[in-house]
């Protein structure tokens, strides 16, 4: 049925036109545009009735959905016909009403500006952009509501918690939840629903984060009167993780204590405690307990939902104010903060730009003697119990009481604990060097004689940073060398270039995509060519890591500021960036001895005592997984008599001459910087004792050399690595 103009326009068909449906449709298309379509759509929906054969099911699906196509298409017109009555004086294209609806819509979510600023901005009547806000969010919701993934079987839950071990140390952790109060104007004849604690009226933003910052579970729109735990209660996830039907992991394994503990989600003192949400334990307690320890870790670990939250606040800053909007549609405006968010960390690139360097208050997981101590007891009440026998870096309310003992006095009173980002432009320095290194070299073949004659374009940057107390070191270029050649048996000359294209810390030399091309690629260019790429790789790759070594020499020097009383090292711990990041063992001076030169030796002797049993500390000694989380580096094990290993990303290798579960290792072990082919014999004996093991070290054949530092590696990088990542140090009384 169609009524006013649209029916005046029938009026002037034929009477066989009016029976004709496509010419019906093209008269009312010629007239209003697709604005027709809201006639004939709540026509088709007034007419429908139930078809022969057609069940009732199905009647209903079809009119449910002609009545949310006909509605949506009645708003697109109300909202073009509203935003754009200046359109015939300025006539702007169907594209620019929707980059002006999204541009109009995404200000009003970072600034959080009045309809009334923004009609002056974008030259729209509040009332236009009332409704175009609305309906662009609601768009933006359905389009990027897909990157909102909450895991649905225990394979994802598992790499959810894989994530949180690694980064914040927390095992069997699914995600940190909490809740967040977003103020809104009171609502009509709403009385005190939506009056909550904070003397304010809000619509509580419920959410689970997962260890890198995204949300994986939200729940937008319950009265601010209630609190996080009932929010929680009243959310589809709590019901189904009462059912059961989540798809969370089974029981497994925890390896300090050696049973079997739930996968479990964090959360404050709001909620209540159950098998799958974890609390801290309430109250206040001593420095040193094992309460004050878990509660710590729990915090540091549960409080990427707080940063998440800061985010929202920092970046969509209609956060920060009260939204003039009545609640369904501020629900509208909040869920799309949440889904602009998961949507700009989805890469690297957008990361980078949406989040970056510098954007989190976090702690650096490389840094083992700083914030890392796993240590795991059961005490009544609770399931997992992690206690840091260190906690220099804390960050919540619950540790403030002992920052005065986080900091330490520096006369000079500058960058205090080397607590504070300091940085040196490594870019002029590095581009010097690399010309240096690609400057006339030539590359050793028999069958050419081939040269690297220098560098063409060199594009990029490098840094070195000094972030509490270790350093860091950034570096990205683009370079292209030229290289020249000529056959043996030949006069004439070839010419081509070779193109590094991502010379990076986040990439090994080892792994680089060097590609080699040729000016004339004949018989013999291509022959040239093929020997530069077999040989003047090889010379490649070794220059570039003479660039990289040099780098971290050059600007390690001052960059580390010595504490009080304390003598400043020669050498300082050196990580990579990004997420190839290696832990490094102290660096050593080549001794530059020759193969089969006499070298000078002696023998280290330790004695460590250990809080767990023999089997333990022989397990987490042999097994991959627990090799892997001490030394946070690449391993290799191979545990048979005569397996090699390698620890520390290569820095480390041997070979295992004699295995004794619980009781004995015996290993052909050398650094990586001793001279070529010299291997020292390293005996570890375990004791079991009534409350604890006792671990004795001999290694015989250590160049004379390097005893000192090789001694305090076991102690750092073995002992105390060991004894913070598993509680193996911890003594409990």
């Amino acid at each position: 049925m169609l009524r006013d103009s649209a029916a005046a326009i029938l009026e002037n068909l034929c009477a066989s036109d009016l029976r004709d449906y496509d010419k019906i449709t093209s008269a009312l298309k010629l007239r209003f545009g697709d604005a027709h379509l809201t006639e004939l759509l709540h026509g088709q929906l007034h007419n429908r009735t139930q078809q022969a054969k057609e069940d009732l099911t199905t009647f209903a699906y079809e009119v449910q959905s002609l009545e949310y196509v006909a509605s949506r298409e009645a708003m697109k017109h109300a909202v073009f016909e509203r935003t754009f009555s200046y359109e015939k004086r300025y006539k702007p294209a169907k594209g620019d009403i929707c980059s002006r609806s999204l541009a109009l819509t995404l200000r009003f979510l970072a600034s959080g500006d009045s309809f009334t600023s923004l009609q002056y901005l974008f030259k729209i009547s509040k009332q236009s952009i009332s409704v175009i806000v609305g309906e662009t969010s609601r768009a933006l919701t359905t389009t990027l509501l897909g990157h909102i993934k909450i895991p649905s079987n225990a394979e994802q839950w598992l790499r959810v918690s894989k994530q949180f071990f690694e980064h914040w140390q927390f095992p069997h952790c699914l995600g940190s939840m909490d809740g967040k109060h977003v103020v809104i104007t009171s609502p009509f004849n709403s009385g005190s629903e939506y009056y909550n604690y904070k003397s304010n009226f809000s619509i509580v933003l419920f959410a689970v984060v997962d260890a890198d910052y995204n949300f994986i579970f939200v729940d937008i729109g319950c009265q601010g009167r209630i609190s996080d735990g009932g929010v929680f209660k009243h959310s589809s996830i709590y019901k189904k993780i009462m059912d059961n039907t989540l798809g969370l992991p089974e029981d497994q394994l925890l390896h300090t204590i050696n049973k079997n503990m739930p996968f479990v989600f964090l959360a404050d003192e709001a909620f209540a405690l159950t098998n799958r949400i974890m609390k801290p334990y309430s109250g206040m307690h001593e420095k040193g307990t094992c309460q004050r320890k878990f509660n710590y870790r729990l915090s540091r670990a549960r409080r990427v939902v707080e940063n998440a939250f800061g985010i929202l606040s920092a970046v969509f800053r209609v956060l920060r104010k009260p939204i003039l909007l009545e609640p369904e549609k501020a629900r509208y405006i909040v869920m799309t903060t949440v889904c602009l968010h998961n949507f700009l960390r989805r890469n690297k690139q957008s990361r980078n730009i949406y989040t970056p360097s510098g954007t989190f208050d976090e702690e650096d997981g490389d840094e083992f003697s700083k914030i890392t101590t796993l240590s795991l007891c059961s005490p009544k009440g609770r399931g997992i119990v992690l206690a840091p026998s260190t906690c220099d870096f804390a960050h919540t309310d619950r540790w403030q009481s002992g920052e005065k003992e986080i900091q330490e006095e520096r006369p000079d009173a500058t960058n205090v604990n080397n607590w504070h980002w300091t940085e040196k432009n490594a870019s002029p320095w590095s581009q010097d060097r690399i010309r240096e290194l690609f400057k006339d070299i030539a590359v050793k073949t028999n069958a050419a004689d081939l040269k690297i004659t220098e560098v063409e374009n060199i594009e990029g940057e490098a840094s070195a940073n000094n972030r509490k107390g270790k350093l860091i070191f950034f570096y990205e270029w683009d370079l292209v060398l030229k290289w020249k050649g000529s056959i043996k048996e030949s006069d004439r000359q070839y010419t081509g270039k070779i193109k590094i294209p991502n010379l990076s810390e986040e990439n090994e030399v080892s792994e680089l995509d060097i590609q080699v091309s040729v000016e004339t690629d004949d018989e013999v260019g291509s022959r040239l060519k093929q020997i530069m790429m077999k040989d003047g790789k090889e010379l490649v790759r070794s220059q570039l890591s003479k660039y990289i070594a040099g780098l971290k020499e050059e600007f390690s020097k001052g960059m580390i500021l010595p504490k009080k009383g304390e003598v400043k090292p020669d050498s300082v711990k050196i990580l990579a960036s990004g997420f190839n990041r290696k832990l490094n063992m102290e660096p050593v001076v080549n001794s530059g001895k020759e193969i089969g030169q006499k070298i000078e030796t002696c023998t280290i002797k330790q004695t460590q005592k250990f809080q767990c049993t023999a089997q333990e500390f022989y397990d987490a000694l042999t097994r991959l997984e627990l090799v892997t989380a001490f030394t946070r580096g690449d391993v290799q094990l191979d545990l048979s008599k005569g397996g090699k290993f390698s620890l520390f990303g290569g820095n480390i290798i041997g070979i295992f001459d004699e295995l004794v579960p619980a009781k004995r290792i015996v290993q052909q072990w050398r650094y990586k910087q001793w001279p070529e082919g010299h291997y020292s014999i390293v005996t570890i004996n375990i004791n079991q004792k009534d409350d604890h093991t006792e671990v004795v070290l001999e290694q015989i054949g250590v160049p004379k050399s390097e005893m000192d530092i090789t001694k305090e590696n076991w102690q750092r990088y073995y002992w105390d690595a060991m004894k913070q990542t598993f509680g193996f140090g911890a003594f409990f009384t």
